[in-house]
């Protein structure tokens, strides 16, 4: 994208004359286009969207309403039509703040807390708003893993066993019916999350949201207490308290937190095989050779006891 074009983008909106620009590095080419701004009036962060969908736009309509409720999101900047994101030459745009979030999973038990915290009270707060299901559900998930399996590349004996576990643990994971739900993140998870002071201060990545069931997107921020490919107990546990802090899990949710990290695992263990061809099987999924180490007795026995 030219300067000239950026300018052009920058007219739909109030915020000065566009001094730099620098494209930021993604490391899949299916990421978006993002661009750190420095205009006459501030820094800011511009996203070229590749596809628009309806959960982009949606998640850009949350997010004003969450900010609008002092919730810790991102702020979205508004265009001069008071719109969340613009058009131009067929692509979709939205602008929002400058932050640089660091690239750190390790989280303190504090912080986790506060995460657990903030994902209970996003699914409060967007209880009631209006939204189709999660682009990124159980069925998808299970979707592209199939896909993947009847395309599969030639694999390395050492990860056959974890295509085995996938294979094995996943149709256990699907929730009852009656479970509650939500609107859910989809990506709450330490690389989507600006701590400051041990507390949550900007949360972004909204792309994904959607309406589903709140225990797969509590499973989903259940990652961050991975640590170098280790479970952390007592992360665990304080991401739980925080959750519970902000609503109430029910019996059947307290019940199965073992199968939610399960879930948590093999869903980013799915998303790195849709990209293995990019990725490669170097760096794949840690976290799932670990959660591969417990049942269901020797993992709530060791979480109970942080619990208490």
């Amino acid at each position: 994208m030219d300067e000239v074009s950026l300018k052009n983008v920058l007219t739909k909106y109030g915020i000065g004359e566009l001094i730099s620009a620098k494209q930021t590095q993604r490391e899949s080419p299916n990421l978006q286009r993002c661009y750190f701004l420095d205009t006459t009036k501030g820094k800011y962060f511009l996203k070229r969207y590749n596809t628009f969908s309806y959960s982009k736009r949606k998640g850009l309509d949350l997010i004003k309403f969450l900010y609008e409720n002092d919730y810790p999101c991102i702020k979205v900047i508004l265009s001069n039509q008071s719109q969340p994101y613009v058009v131009h030459e067929g692509f979709v745009y939205a602008l929002f703040e400058a932050i640089t979030i660091p690239d750190i999973w390790n989280i303190s038990e504090n912080e986790a807390f506060d995460m657990g915290k903030q994902l209970g009270r996003l699914h409060i707060l967007a209880k009631d708003m209006q939204i189709r299901k999660s682009p990124v559900d159980y069925f998808e998930l299970l979707n592209i893993f199939n896909d993947f399996k009847k395309n599969i590349p030639t694999i390395p004996g050492e990860h056959r066993n974890k295509l085995e576990y996938i294979e094995q643990v996943y149709p256990y994971l699907a929730l009852p019916d009656d479970l509650p739900q939500s609107i859910c993140h989809g990506e709450f998870t330490p690389e989507h999350i600006f701590f400051s002071e041990e507390n949550i201060v900007k949360i972004i990545d909204w792309d994904l949201v959607g309406y589903d069931y709140m225990f797969y997107d509590l499973a989903t921020a259940l990652i961050g207490c991975f640590q170098d490919g280790v479970l952390k107990f007592n992360i665990l546990s304080q991401i739980l308290k925080g959750y519970e802090s902000s609503r109430k899990l029910t019996d059947w949710e307290q019940n199965h937190i073992f199968e939610g990290v399960q879930f948590g695992v093999i869903k980013f263990a799915i998303w790195y095989l849709d990209d293995i061809d990019i990725k490669g099987w170097e760096n794949f999924d840690i976290n799932l050779k670990e959660i591969m180490k417990y049942d269901k007795n020797s993992f709530d026995n060791k979480l109970n006891t942080y619990l208490k």
